[in-house]
């Protein structure tokens, strides 16, 4: 890494550390305050109170981390201009984009970091959360709040009906249970069980019937055991936790924030390649979204340019001043485009990206107007 490049990371680090932090323990604040006595309505004590918003922390560091390096870019930017050092490096023959090139390095390590950690932990975390607040509540030592009653699901990919008495979220446990699927020659199969649950590997069936129909008015083959496995049922715990977590998700819910992670959308889409439009078009853009969202970090450094890079003696809070409008803006787009999208207006890809490709495109010319 060259002189230049140590250079202008270090003048970015400390405001970019201090919008960081400053962000971060207003919206804490923030949320402390108007949520106060809900928490304390739940019981969540001190320890528990930091360890709530631990959890919440992936969910929040989408939002601060793109905003606090674009106001830490306008404002190291800013300041270099005031100084005269970026007319000092273009005279000396560099030009605005090698300046730039630490700043993109850092907006891409910034990008894959979000992606990665809201991808991964995000939907963990938040049900972790959830999970905390309402642990102190008047029902929470219901032992049955975890078992869905008379729970249905389809894996039309398959074409297997599973039925529930009771199916638990948790840990895969189930009561009163019949699945039934056709082969492709036309072979009805129903399984009919007392209990059982998914060991880690495959579904275990106990006190169970199999039965096979070649016509369907009397099985021709029927099996009665007490421990029966299925290891070729694809369909796991996570998947069924997916499926239940989609089909609460309404299009006002998902057009306002992206709840959904990649791997719970592929699953739902590979199980119902039969959706209609209307769904299909709800979680496509959830998946667009997810995509789009961490590279937010990498727009704002083009953004930034352009509008840090001013030469003169300009006020450093000018730039403070842009970012909140440019980002006011970004958002706003953001938020539009995923309205449209979930409503199926235009499509999911169009929706969820072209936020980040219109901001990233007015930078790059704004920037070039400035060589």
């Amino acid at each position: 890494m060259r002189l230049l490049d140590r250079y202008l990371l270090r003048e970015l680090s400390l405001p970019l550390s201090y919008c960081l932090s400053a962000f971060l323990v207003f919206w804490i604040a923030f949320d402390l305050i108007s949520h106060l006595s809900d928490y304390r309505e739940v019981g969540l004590g001190g320890a528990n109170l930091l360890l709530y918003y631990a959890y919440m922390l992936p969910d929040l560091l989408l939002i601060i981390v793109p905003v606090g390096l674009l106001l830490g870019m306008l404002y190291t930017l800013t300041n270099l201009a005031r100084h005269h050092e970026l007319v000092a490096m273009r005279a000396a023959g560099i030009s605005l984009w090698r300046v730039s090139v630490p700043y993109f390095a850092v907006g891409i390590l910034f990008s894959v970091s979000l992606f990665v950690l809201n991808d991964v932990w995000l939907t963990n975390c938040n049900e972790k959360a959830e999970e905390l607040l309402n642990r102190n509540k008047k029902d929470s030592s219901n032992p049955d709040k975890k078992w869905l009653k008379n729970y249905n699901f389809r894996n039309s990919r398959e074409g297997r009906t599973w039925n529930f008495s009771a199916y638990h979220l948790d840990t895969g446990a189930f009561r009163d249970a019949q699945v039934t699927w056709d082969l492709p020659d036309g072979t009805r199969q129903v399984i009919i069980s007392k209990s059982g649950a998914y060991d880690g590997n495959a579904w275990v069936f106990t006190n169970a019937v199999q039965m096979i129909f070649i016509k369907m008015d009397a099985p021709e083959e029927k099996n009665v055991t007490n421990r029966l496995e299925m290891p070729l049922f694809t369909e796991t715990p996570e998947l069924i936790r997916s499926e239940v977590k989609i089909n609460s998700l309404n299009s006002i819910t998902a057009s306002k924030k992206v709840f959904l992670s990649l791997q719970e959308i592929s699953g739902y889409l590979r199980m119902h390649p039969d959706l209609s439009p209307e769904r299909r078009a709800l979680l496509l853009t959830q998946f667009h979204g997810r995509l789009a969202a961490p590279w937010t970090c990498l727009v704002v450094i083009l953004i930034a340019l352009p509008f840090g890079a001013v030469s003169g003696r300009r006020n450093v809070f000018v730039g403070v001043a842009s970012s909140i409008v440019i980002f006011f803006a970004f958002y706003v787009m953001q938020r539009f485009g995923m309205a449209l999208g979930t409503s199926g207006r235009v499509p999911a890809a169009l929706a969820a990206w072209a936020p980040n490709v219109f901001f990233a495109v007015l930078g790059l010319w704004l920037t070039w107007r400035q060589r």
